[in-house]
């Protein structure tokens, strides 16, 4: 089809199926027919990302990361990928400032948390992912995390700090 609103219900089934590779071929079609649709290339670096070309991502993400379409917590996250986690956070609080309800968002929530154990601040990362727990208990079960569908290196990351939250809290632990 050439009806990017069509084209967009069909990424939107793919994503819902987890079918990514299938995703990327409609990104790529929606990228022809909207070259400067912000929204197209966010999903398309993430597609980009969770297929591991991650410079290509990289391309994507900085060629909107300050268009005003971005939301603030699409913007956080974008951050995020791109390693960037102190601009990350800064922003991410101003948005709690405005919007308190935006702890909540799991999504930014996640890379928040693995951004700040890839960047080494294990302490913080524990203490964030205290908050993943509280916010969903499925947090505490491997099964669960990896049932979420996250990019492969943001899953091996949360994995990683699962076991470490759950090492030095064992009063956490599933029963």
């Amino acid at each position: 089809p050439e009806d990017g609103e069509v084209l967009q219900q069909v990424r939107d089934v793919y994503v819902a199926l987890r079918d990514f590779e299938a995703e990327l071929g409609v990104l790529a079609r929606l990228r022809v027919l909207a070259p400067e649709d912000a929204h197209h290339r966010l999903h398309l670096g993430y597609n980009l990302w969770r297929a591991g070309e991650h410079e290509r991502a990289r391309a994507e993400f900085l060629a909107i990361l300050e268009r005003p379409e971005l939301a603030p917590l699409e913007r956080v996250r974008v951050l995020v990928l791109l390693g960037r986690t102190p601009e990350a956070l800064e922003l991410w609080g101003q948005e709690l400032e405005r919007d308190p309800a935006a702890s909540e968002d799991v999504d930014t929530f996640v890379l928040i948390v693995a951004g700040l154990h890839q960047a080494g601040d294990v302490e913080n990362a524990v203490e964030g992912y205290q908050g993943l727990i509280e916010i969903s208990a499925k947090f505490l079960e491997e099964r669960e995390v990896r049932a979420f569908g996250l990019m492969p290196d943001v899953e091996a990351t949360l994995l990683a700090l699962r076991a470490e939250t759950l090492a030095r809290h064992p009063e956490l632990a599933p029963k």
